[in-house]
């Protein structure tokens, strides 16, 4: 048994957790004593449970030291700029270093959801194949469970995770879907040329281990459909897009005669419960989407993992994945490259990238080296993302 998997529970503020979701005791041979924290109970709520997640990691000074519950205080710390892009080397492999417990905990989310939501650009950027980049990417977990830093420590981590699936399902709170579905959001549903499209993604067109079609679908607005249901034929789904399509309403008041490009974020955890049966429903970015669903009061919570230890720029000096034209180009011109989550200043104060004051914390987790902090955040709706004057 490797360690590298291995993670515990630094907190948790049990007042703020509606509901503790066991793991099976494979699976807590990674995390002793271990449960997945909801925020939000959907059998409860009878809504979907919308999880955020994404993994972030200081741009220039790292968080170093042990990470204990008293700890907590210093991850509010403003100088702290917590990135989670650099362009040109884009994706979180280089954010998150290839920390093993980051991709575990990818992998669990995924597998244990109902539902991957992701915004049209990731879909027509990552889940398109080419040459390069390989078939293109699926939100599954058994996919992650491939990765080399996962599967060398546990070859069977993905059976092991559809196992605590099953657990899930008995007690109601997972469809009985086998895998999670694919949803992908496109407000406007607009197809630009020259570049790639988010029906061009594999999982629009690729099948499950098991033989089955991945299910996937678009939520778009009343508008988007129109142009999303224009573009199905030219990539050979025109007799599927009635099934593929979720339109989701205008917020009241925005109604429009003839349809709206403007969709009511927070209707989306009822409408996806009630249209698809997801329970849990796990958004998987982009930082914008996420935003909208933030303040929209559409997040139960975000699991955001905290990388420590090393800078970005650290790590992209060694970064094993990239080659050395492209790693001299990122750091020459690194400043400019950098993509902030945060951005919460004011026009009569300076902008900061440190995680919000207002944030409050329900849960951590952390990796045996103090590396990785998985944190759970409440959602209360007050922004954490503000574009700088002038953009």
């Amino acid at each position: 048994m490797s360690n590298v998997l291995r993670h515990r529970t630094v907190m948790t503020a049990g007042e703020k957790v509606a509901v503790a979701l066991p793991f099976t005791d494979a699976l807590r041979e990674y995390h002793p004593e271990g449960v997945f924290p909801l925020l939000e109970d959907p059998k409860a709520s009878r809504r979907a449970a919308v999880v955020g997640m994404f993994v972030l990691r200081p741009a220039t000074a790292p968080l170093t030291g042990t990470m204990r519950a008293a700890d907590t205080k210093a991850l509010f710390n403003p100088a702290l700029d917590w990135v989670y892009n650099l362009n040109g080397v884009d994706g979180g492999g280089l954010i998150s270093a290839t920390n093993p417990v980051d991709a575990y905990r990818l992998a669990l989310q995924y597998t244990l959801s109902d539902a991957v939501l992701v915004g049209s650009n990731i879909a027509a950027v990552d889940g398109v194949g080419s040459p390069q980049l390989g078939p293109g990417y699926v939100w599954q977990g058994y996919a992650v469970c491939e990765w080399g830093n996962v599967k060398a420590a546990d070859p069977g981590l993905a059976a092991k995770m559809m196992e605590n699936r099953k657990l899930w399902q008995e007690m109601g709170y997972l469809s009985s879907r086998k895998y999670p579905a694919q949803l992908v959001f496109t407000q406007t549903g607009r197809r630009y040329e020259g570049s790639n499209y988010c029906l061009q993604a594999r999982i629009f067109h690729d099948k499950h281990p098991n033989g089955e079609r991945i299910e996937a679908y678009v939520l778009t607005s009343e508008k988007g459909a129109a142009n999303v249901r224009a573009n199905a034929a030219k990539f050979g789904l025109g007799d599927r897009i009635d099934d593929i399509l979720v339109v989701v309403p205008p917020p009241a008041g925005e109604e429009e005669e003839g349809g709206s490009f403007a969709v009511d974020y927070a209707a989306i955890p009822q409408l996806v419960h009630d249209r698809l049966d997801v329970k849990i429903l796990n958004h998987d970015g982009g930082r914008d989407l996420l935003h909208a669903f933030y303040t929209a009061g559409a997040l139960a919570q975000m699991n955001i993992t905290l990388m420590r230890h090393k800078a970005v720029r650290d790590v992209l000096a060694t970064y094993p994945l990239v080659d050395d034209a492209t790693r001299a180009a990122a750091l020459a011109d690194f400043p400019n490259r950098l993509r902030y989550f945060f951005s919460n200043g004011e026009e009569t104060e300076p902008m900061s990238h440190g995680i919000p004051a207002h944030f409050d914390i329900a849960c951590v987790v952390t990796d045996e080296a103090d590396d990785a902090a998985i944190v759970t955040f409440t959602c209360n709706r007050k922004p954490w993302y503000v574009t700088p004057t002038g953009t």
